[in-house]
């Protein structure tokens, strides 16, 4: 969802920032009508890396988007996120996203997975539910 104001100098979005592409659509339309756009997500405003943003351009499906909030605080707070990943990770990552070889399912934030046994115990982002 996507408001401009009746003179057309301010391109705001309001719902679905970043999985729903409302960030870059508000982006797009002030970019047609010369106007201002404002974006006010967290991540974006403090120049963080979203998590979110970034798997859907890497086509993944968020299994529990419910907790997407709870990463994109902690990257907020300079804290590591550790990863599992069952395939190849494109693309250069931040500092503080760490694919990470650790035994326990548990003791990751993130996994990222086409296995159904990894998902029937976890799926991704489900340790920040289970624990927020």
């Amino acid at each position: 969802v996507i408001v401009v104001d009746e003179l057309g100098h301010f391109s705001i979005p309001v719902l679905s920032g970043h999985i729903g592409g409302a960030n870059e659509l508000a982006l797009k339309i002030a970019d047609v009508l010369g106007a201002v756009p404002v974006i006010t997500t967290a991540t974006d405003i403090n120049n963080v890396f979203a998590i979110d943003t970034w798997a859907k351009g890497e086509n993944l499906r968020i299994l529990n988007p419910e907790c997407i909030k709870l990463v994109s605080s902690k990257l907020l707070k300079g804290k590591t996120v550790h990863v599992k990943s069952s395939y190849s990770i494109g693309g250069k990552l931040p500092e503080n996203i760490q694919i990470n070889d650790l035994k326990d399912l548990n003791d990751y934030d993130v996994i990222i997975t086409h296995n159904n046994d990894d998902i029937e115990k976890i799926s991704i982002f489900a340790r920040f539910c289970a624990h927020a």
